[in-house]
């Protein structure tokens, strides 16, 4: 298991979404990630505050 905090994150997900097949989609999604992690950082989004978004957030590039 790797071990992810706070400055390892947004990497590790940019990394996850580097094998997507489609250029735009990937290009959507590493902008998004890089916005969303900064934001956290920046408010201080609490754990509780981030499930409660990632219960709400449904992305894909079918929906």
């Amino acid at each position: 298991m790797r071990n992810i905090g706070e400055n390892t994150i947004t990497a590790a997900v940019l990394e996850s979404i580097a094998s997507c097949d489609d250029p735009r989609w990937k290009e959507v999604m590493s902008a998004l990630v890089r916005h969303l992690h900064d934001f956290a950082r920046e408010v201080k989004l609490t754990q509780l505050e981030t499930y409660a978004f990632g219960e709400n957030a449904h992305l894909s590039p079918t929906s």
